[in-house]
């Protein structure tokens, strides 16, 4: 069986927790021992070479009846272009399931709108959440992104963080639709393979909904500071 993973940030981490759990699983308990089992085949991981053109990388693991390959991706680009080399499209050709970080349908992700208005909205004044030197910082970000404060005034500290950090990077032609975790997954569904996930739409929204307040405020704040840098940043990982 071939797999292609296509992921961010957030795959070490699903990964390193679902060793975790099976290492705990499979602790060793307090019986004679069994007889020795064959070694397994070896698994064998192949690091591609450096590309000069800072083509995107693909690792690819083998043991001996599977493969898979990793692919990095990031979730805003410009628009046109492509998105991957023929190395990639090749692994994903011949890929027969695919995995991304969290499950890409437009349908269940319109039908999420009440969901995001329910997490992200509050009856507490965003302002009223942070000190003077803050709400100020805030009004003046606001401007700068053109995002109306009472409008601000009414989400949530993660959901503020998120649009404007968000807005900037779509003001300078980044595109949430141009991803390439987007593309993959279009091209994996032409092809017919089997589409998976790890994280749900609202399970992704939750993990920001359900933080602490303090929490929530100093992701805000953070996010005031770094609103040219972000921009910078997905720039450079793009490139």
């Amino acid at each position: 069986m071939s797999s292609l993973f296509s992921s961010r940030f957030g795959f070490g981490a699903v990964s390193c927790l679902a060793l975790a759990l099976a290492v705990s699983a499979c602790a060793p308990k307090k019986e004679p021992p069994a007889p020795a089992a064959p070694e397994p085949a070896p698994v064998v991981v192949e690091v591609p070479p450096v590309d000069p053109n800072f083509a995107p990388a693909l690792w690819k693991v083998t043991d001996a009846d599977s493969t898979i390959y990793l692919f990095g991706t990031i979730h805003l680009r410009s628009s046109g272009g492509d998105w991957g080399t023929p190395v990639v499209k090749a692994a994903l050709a011949e890929a027969t399931e695919v995995w991304t970080e969290v499950e890409i349908d437009p349908t269940k992700e319109a039908a999420m709108t009440p969901t995001i208005m329910q997490l992200g909205t509050s009856e507490i004044p965003l302002s009223s959440r942070l000190t003077p030197e803050q709400a100020e910082q805030l009004k003046a970000t606001a401007a700068k992104v053109g995002l109306p404060m009472q409008t601000l005034e009414t989400m949530q500290p993660w959901f503020a963080s998120l649009n404007l950090s968000l807005i900037p990077m779509i003001q300078a032609g980044f595109s949430p639709a141009s991803g390439v975790d987007r593309m993959v997954d279009e091209a994996a569904e032409a092809e017919g393979d089997t589409m998976r996930w790890f994280e749900t739409i609202e399970q992704q929204l939750r993990f920001f909904a359900d933080m602490p307040n303090d929490i929530q405020v100093e992701m805000l704040v953070a996010s005031l500071s770094d609103i040219e840098a972000g921009v910078q940043v997905i720039r450079d990982m793009e490139a």
